[in-house]
């Protein structure tokens, strides 16, 4: 896959607060709830959007509390990646 620039390093990260005021907004803006769910996933569980938006039920396995990306979906192609998931990941959850 081509790029069409270089990808710098980047050492900035959230801090907690942030993340709390970030979920607040989304919980409480206007936007309808589907990209509320998935603006909630890509946070909390730091996959790629293309990563989400690719997920099948059938790569989720709740005995094991992950989320199983396949090779083929994941950026560098190279090995599948393995997202725990757990009670506080609204659609991963059976309850």
């Amino acid at each position: 896959m081509r790029h069409v620039h270089k990808a710098h390093l980047r050492d900035r990260t959230l801090s907690p607060e942030e993340i709390r005021i970030f979920l607040n907004a989304v919980l409480t803006s206007n936007v309808r709830r589907p990209f509320k769910v998935v603006l909630r996933l890509v946070l909390m569980t730091m996959v790629r959007k293309s990563e989400l938006m690719l997920a099948r039920w059938s790569d989720v396995h709740f005995e094991e509390a992950e989320w199983h990306i396949p090779i083929e979906n994941s950026k560098t192609g190279e090995a599948p990646h393995r997202v725990l998931v757990g009670s506080g990941h609204l659609p991963f959850s059976r309850a």
